[in-house]
């Protein structure tokens, strides 16, 4: 007897690429009332995020789409440089104590209800894989297997001297790190690592980009969003790294994101906010009648939101959707992990009708990539994808097939 499964298309690339986002200003309501500069932030879901000011150091979190904000910490005497949020509960936030110059990380398990001080490395960006691991850029490359009370110095092949702002997992074992170096006027620098972080080098220095920040969609499409002396600027590349496509923007860029291998955002000074789709090739710059300074855009559950200064809040109204599909004839029992569910290793099956264009990525359940399995055209037969998560935490993950112009989605439950 043949077993129906449930195919989840995820038909939100698509939608967007045929109706252009909508953004519409949300007036919030801050408690206490307050004018805020928003300097990072990062949305769990639909309706929760959490944001940080730079100065006077403050963290805010939202819990009904970013309209009512409540104040969770304020530390007058310190700079908030970064945060990170695993789920709604866990999450980190970076400060740096303005007389002593001394970092530290703000922990919370609880949902910012109670934050714990742990004495930080000098940096100034962060980035977790999950409770337990993730890594720290600034003077130098740094990782925590321990949340964060304890910090290794990973292996750097350089003698270059930089400040790293910013760093982005392009899978489990291909990590990015951008930031400035002062050896050179406008001399920003690109690190590399092959090995899961271990181990870095240089990718490309000097480059004329101080690398605010990085984002890439797979292994091989990525954008550095920066500036130089003339002003702000984007580098794109399309083939991991091997060359990078200068191209002038005008306004400072303070961030990049990237919906799919095609479509991308950027924003920054002067109300900028420019969209691709044509993976940077060209940039349409869409009014949203605002000179404030736009400092992030991140987009969640097809859900696109932009942070920036004096009180600055923009959301998508053209939401996209996930429609799910009874014994859809395309795939149907083709697409299936086993075991599942597994412990450590499993393998991914799916059968191909045609020869076709093939992704075949892993995301955890907040849909962070987390590894691309499969990138590459490939002929009609059976194929198997061994993947294995035996570096990540037990739990539910997606898997994502693309198959031309159609993406399939189904869930996979790892058990240690």
């Amino acid at each position: 007897m043949r077993t129906n499964f449930v195919i989840i298309i995820l038909i939100i690339s698509y939608v967007q690429s045929l109706y252009p986002q909508q953004w519409e200003r949300i007036d919030p309501i801050f408690n206490p009332s307050d004018t805020i500069n928003f300097s990072k932030g990062i949305f769990i879901n639909e309706t929760t995020g959490y944001a940080t000011q730079f100065y006077p150091a403050q963290i805010w979190k939202t819990e009904n789409e970013g309209k009512l904000w409540s104040l969770l910490k304020a530390v007058d005497t310190a700079w908030f440089h970064n945060m990170d949020f695993i789920s709604a509960e866990h999450g980190c936030v970076l400060g740096e104590n303005i007389a002593t110059r001394k970092h530290f990380l703000l922990k919370t398990n609880d949902g910012g209800f109670n934050w714990l001080e742990i004495v930080a490395p000098k940096v100034f960006n962060i980035s977790f894989q999950d409770s337990n691991d993730g890594f720290a850029v600034g003077s130098s490359i740094y990782k925590t297997i321990d949340g964060g009370f304890t910090w290794i110095q990973q292996n750097i092949d350089t003698s270059v001297h930089f400040s790293a702002y910013s760093i982005f997992f392009a899978n489990s074992i291909t990590g990015w790190v951008t930031g400035s170096s002062s050896e050179y006027i406008d001399g920003g620098i690109v690190l590399k690592s092959s090995d899961g972080g271990e181990n870095w080098s240089i990718n490309a220095h000097p480059i004329p980009n101080d690398g605010s920040s990085i984002f890439f969609r797979n292994y091989n499409f990525g954008i550095i969003a920066g500036s130089n002396q003339i002003g702000g600027n984007i580098l794109i590349t399309t083939d991991a790294g091997i060359t990078w496509e200068y191209k002038e923007i005008g306004q400072r860029v303070r961030d990049v994101y990237l919906i799919d291998d095609s479509v991308g955002y950027i924003v920054g000074d002067y109300g900028l906010l420019a969209k691709t789709t044509n993976n940077g090739d060209t940039w349409e710059k869409i009014d949203l009648s605002t000179e404030e300074k736009l400092n992030k855009i991140l987009f969640i559950n097809g859900v696109g939101f932009i942070l920036g200064n004096k009180n600055t809040i923009f959301r998508t109204t053209n939401t996209t959707s996930i429609q799910e599909v009874k014994n859809n004839s395309l795939l149907s029992d083709l697409f299936y992990s086993y075991p599942n569910p597994f412990n450590l290793t499993t393998t991914i099956a799916y059968t191909l009708k045609e020869k076709s264009n093939v992704s075949l990525t892993v995301y955890d359940i907040l849909g962070r990539e987390l590894e691309v399995l499969v990138n590459e055209t490939q002929e009609a037969g059976e194929y198997k994808v061994p993947f294995s998560a035996s570096h990540l935490a037990s739990g539910v993950y997606l898997y994502r097939l693309r198959v031309d112009d159609k993406t399939f989605v189904k869930k996979m439950l790892m058990m240690k």
